[in-house]
């Protein structure tokens, strides 16, 4: 069991590396995926995550677009130096833009990833032809989860070891997760659990969001900063925000309450 476990991270890690690059930036190294051909589109990825969850966005590249897909500060290849800050990380974005060539974009991103959107939106207007910001954070956010519990939660070897249950148990891996993600009765948990169960689409793309979060190692940098910022009650400049913006949250949202989406469709003056 060992050896298999360290044989599939080596594994995949090679395989996060040959998917991205590094591109030397006015703000430092970013790491970036690239999908596709045709207008790009940036997507921004949320808690934790990195350039591979890019995949949220596979809908656009069948639609005719290319996806731009960075890891924020903190995460994979993209070092914390180059923007511990949300202002940091829009900066950051903006001069990715700039080394890629890219005059304008929209913008496209979920849950953690919401913070480094808007100050995007609002510090650099002349990039960013639109926002959608699905389930994502728009203000402070606590997370209560005693820190080893998350830890022991998003470790590389219980992310592996769940891999392995999906694989056996689909149907039970998946009331957990929606237990854990969302504020759905425990009757709409199964029923939800059983829809997915009988999707093969669907039951790729929960693996696949399963392995955005491995290994926690290369993204915890990422993950302690971000969860850091969420807690703290720093303005967000939603009034420099002058895009055209789509908002879309689910209300069973178990991670980011609704109420973000109510505070960003009140605050962003183009929703």
């Amino acid at each position: 069991m060992v050896v298999g476990y360290r044989r599939w991270r080596t594994e995949h890690i090679e395989a996060l590396h040959a998917a991205s690059e590094v591109i030397a930036t006015a703000n430092g190294p970013v790491e970036v995926s690239r999908r596709g051909e045709g207008p790009p589109v940036l997507m921004i990825h949320g808690t934790p995550g990195g350039h591979d969850q890019g995949f949220f966005a596979e809908f656009l590249v069948s639609a005719g677009f290319s996806i731009i897909a960075p890891s924020r500060p903190g995460y994979l290849r993209t070092p914390l130096a180059t923007g511990s800050s949300w202002s940091g990380q829009a900066d950051a974005v903006a001069s990715l833009l700039d080394a890629l060539e890219i005059d304008r974009a929209p913008v496209y991103g979920a849950s953690g990833g919401g913070p480094t959107m808007i100050h995007l939106a609002a510090r650099h207007p002349d990039r960013v032809q639109a926002l959608m910001l699905e389930c994502a954070i728009s203000g402070p956010l606590s997370v209560d989860v005693p820190a080893f519990v998350l830890r022991l939660l998003t470790s590389t070897l219980a992310v592996w070891f769940q891999l392995h249950l999906f694989r056996r148990f689909p149907t039970t891996v998946l009331r957990g997760l929606l237990s854990q993600e969302s504020t759905l009765s425990k009757a709409d948990r199964k029923r939800l659990a059983d829809e997915i169960a009988e999707s093969q689409t669907d039951l790729d793309y929960v693996r696949e969001l399963m392995l955005s979060t491995t290994p926690s190692d290369r993204r915890r940098a990422g993950l302690d900063n971000d969860l850091a910022l969420f807690e703290r009650a720093d303005p967000f400049p939603f009034d420099g925000v002058r895009c055209p913006t789509l908002v879309v949250h689910g209300t069973a949202d178990g991670d980011v309450p609704f109420e973000h989406a109510e505070r960003s469709q009140r605050e962003i003056a183009g929703t």
